[in-house]
């Protein structure tokens, strides 16, 4: 196993809208590559600033690959972070983990929220094989009046949407309730060379760590 550590600073104010942030980029990437054994997002204040170490484990370098790249040593960063950072390592440090003990826990099924921003990750990343990943084979996707079952039905939907609407999800609020997780979302996408900006509402169903069903509204109609 391999531990990744990478630190970067904001300012103080701005700390707390910066682990948001990063729930949403980071962390979600991090968790949803596979071979990864971890995440934990670390802060200290010191001064005017809050300083945020990431330290994460791996089973293998070629997992850390998955995540980062062949040129696994570079940090990963998003397209915020140049508005939130004020001092960042370039690069993330790695060590051989000889020793690791826990606790002896029964296995858990990932937070129903985190699965979400998963999903939404690999949407904006245009990833049809991570953004399907997060689905059960039999998910249904609702869409105003037009549904859509399957992963080949699901693909062609998402497919489509990449190569006409450019779309970009950001999550602006999410209430997760057992299974259940509202989303308010706001979209950006292209029509017609110009550019656009909705707000969605989204709904999900998570079972057994998938999406099992989603519904979902734009705003001022049923239709998305």
């Amino acid at each position: 196993m391999i531990a990744r550590i990478w630190k970067g600073a904001v300012r103080t104010h701005s700390a707390d809208a910066y682990a948001e942030y990063m729930q949403n980029t980071g962390i979600t990437g991090y968790a949803s590559t596979p071979g990864n054994r971890g995440v934990w997002m670390l802060r200290r204040d010191v001064g005017d600033n809050t300083e945020f170490l990431m330290f994460t484990l791996w089973d293998s370098l070629d997992s850390i690959k998955a995540f980062a790249g062949e040129e696994y040593e570079t940090a990963v960063f998003y397209p915020e972070d140049d508005r939130f950072l004020v001092e960042r390592d370039r690069t993330s440090t790695h060590y051989l983990v000889v020793t690791h003990v826990s606790p002896v826990q029964s296995q858990q099924i990932a937070d129903p929220g985190q699965i979400v921003r998963a999903h939404v990750l690999s949407f904006n990343a245009y990833d049809l094989d991570g953004l399907l990943a997060r689905f059960s084979a039999e998910a249904t996707w609702v869409t105003g009046t037009d549904h859509f079952r399957g992963t080949a039905e699901l693909a062609k939907l998402f497919a489509s949407a990449f190569s006409e609407l450019s779309p970009k999800l950001t999550i602006t609020s999410m209430v997760v309730d057992g299974d259940h997780v509202a989303c308010e979302l706001s979209e950006q996408f292209i029509v017609d060379g110009v550019a656009h900006v909705g707000q969605i509402a989204a709904f999900y169903e998570i079972q057994s760590g998938r999406i099992i069903a989603a519904k979902i509204y734009r705003q001022g109609s049923a239709d998305v």
